[in-house]
């Protein structure tokens, strides 16, 4: 298996593509928001009506499923200390942005691009990166769906019976 297929969803959490925006046209899969707090709600609540599930519930499942294979520590490991390597070249961006607050010409998007909503995407597409690195040992495809919802511009944060919840972030800019 390549390297380049088992760190893109990593590498893509620094690409500049993170959090672009999703098309609205592009959405008939999906169930698209466009209000921050109620994104943020569906993400991190974990009091939710049905038929919508706990976010982390979710991910944590996939999590427990990979734990599993033996080989999961190691990988885990493999996959953290490549995130922590891209952070730390990257970490520039935060230095750009803590100086823009400071200055008090960051938008709501900048909020947004390093909000929980970032820490969220790290632990998501980390658990991508893992099942990769193990051979896709999850084979139901949810985890690679959520990961084309990051590819195309969106913010994946809950889930309503079989359809994504997934924020649209481009609305931070047309504000």
């Amino acid at each position: 298996m390549k390297n380049s297929y088992i760190f893109e969803p990593i590498d893509f959490l620094f690409s500049g593509s993170l959090f672009k925006g999703f098309s609205v046209e592009a959405a008939q899969d999906v169930l698209l928001l466009d209000t921050l707090p109620e994104a943020y709600r569906f993400a991190f609540e974990q009091d939710l009506p049905s038929p919508y599930t706990v976010w982390n519930d979710i991910i944590e499942n996939f999590r427990s499923q990979l734990r599993s294979d033996g080989k999961f520590d190691d990988a885990e490991k493999v996959i953290n200390k490549y995130l922590g390597e891209q952070q730390a070249l990257y970490a520039g961006q935060l230095i750009e942005y803590r100086k823009k607050r400071i200055r008090k010409n960051n938008t709501q998007y900048d909020d947004f691009l390093f909000s929980d909503a970032r820490e969220d995407a790290y632990f998501v597409l980390s658990t991508v990166a893992i099942n990769r690195l193990l051979g896709d040992c999850l084979r139901n495809g949810l985890l690679e769906k959520i990961f084309a919802c990051y590819k195309r511009g969106g913010w994946p944060c809950g889930v309503k019976g079989q359809q994504l919840i997934v924020f649209n972030p481009s609305v931070l800019t047309e504000l």
